[in-house]
C-alpha cells in the first residue's frame, strides 16, 4: 500500500503537527507500508530563509522520504504568498499533486485551514484518490476563535467541503469527535 501524507510543513518550529507526520510515517514504514511526506520548504521560524532541503525532488529527511517543494514567491511585492501560519502556498506542490497523486493508493492530510492539504483534497477527490483527514485540535472552539474571521470564509469556501468528502477524519479524542459534528461534518470519524 502506499500512502501519502501532505502537510504545509515539517519544520521543528511549527512542532506537534510536524512531529505526528515524521513519526508516523515512521511507523507505518517499519509496518511494511510505503509511507512518504509532501511538503513545502518552510522553516517556520519567522524568518525568510526556507528550510535547508532539495526541493522538487524526495530524499530522506529525519529517516522517512520526503517531497519538498518551494514555497510561491509574489512577483509584485517580493514576499512570500500565505507565510500566515500554516497556509503556505506552493505552486510546484500543486503541479506534482496534480500529477503524482494517482499512484498513491491513499492520501492523509495533515493540518487544517492550509493550502497544501486543501488543494491535496481537492485534487484526490478530482481523480478518485481517497483521503483522510486529520483535525489535531483545530475545530476546538478556542481553536476556531483565532483568526475567526479568516477561518469562517475559508471553511465556507474549502474547509468543510474537503472533510465532508473525506473518507474519515481521524479524530485522537471523544471530544475531537464532538468538534468535528459540531463544525457541521458529516464524514464518518476514525478514534
Amino acid at each position: 500500500m502506499r500512502v501519502l501524507h501532505v502537510i504545509p510543513s515539517v519544520s521543528p518550529h511549527r512542532g506537534g503537527p510536524s512531529r505526528v507526520a515524521i513519526n508516523l510515517v515512521k511507523h507505518l514504514r517499519e509496518q511494511g507500508v510505503e509511507a512518504e511526506i509532501a511538503t513545502t520548504n518552510d522553516d517556520g521560524s519567522g524568518s525568510n530563509a526556507p528550510l535547508a532541503v532539495p526541493v522538487n525532488c524526495k530524499s530522506e529527511y529525519e529517516g522517512v522520504p520526503v517531497w519538498f517543494f518551494p514555497l510561491s514567491a509574489s512577483p509584485r511585492q517580493n514576499v512570500t504568498l500565505g507565510r500566515d501560519k500554516g497556509f503556505l502556498f506552493s505552486a510546484a506542490l500543486t503541479q506534482w499533486l496534480w500529477n503524482h497523486i494517482r499512484s498513491y493508493d491513499i492520501l492523509d492530510n495533515h493540518y487544517l485551514f492550509s493550502y497544501a492539504s486543501s488543494c491535496a483534497g481537492a485534487i484526490a477527490r478530482w481523480q478518485n484518490v481517497p483521503y483522510t483527514v486529520r483535525t489535531m485540535g483545530q475545530l476546538a472552539p478556542w481553536a476556531l476563535a483565532q483568526s475567526r474571521k479568516k477561518k469562517q470564509l475559508y471553511a465556507f469556501l474549502l474547509e468543510r467541503r474537503n472533510l465532508n468528502r473525506a473518507a474519515a477524519v481521524h479524530c485522537t479524542s471523544a471530544g475531537e469527535v464532538t468538534d468535528v459534528r459540531n463544525f457541521g461534518v458529516t464524514a464518518p470519524t476514525l478514534t
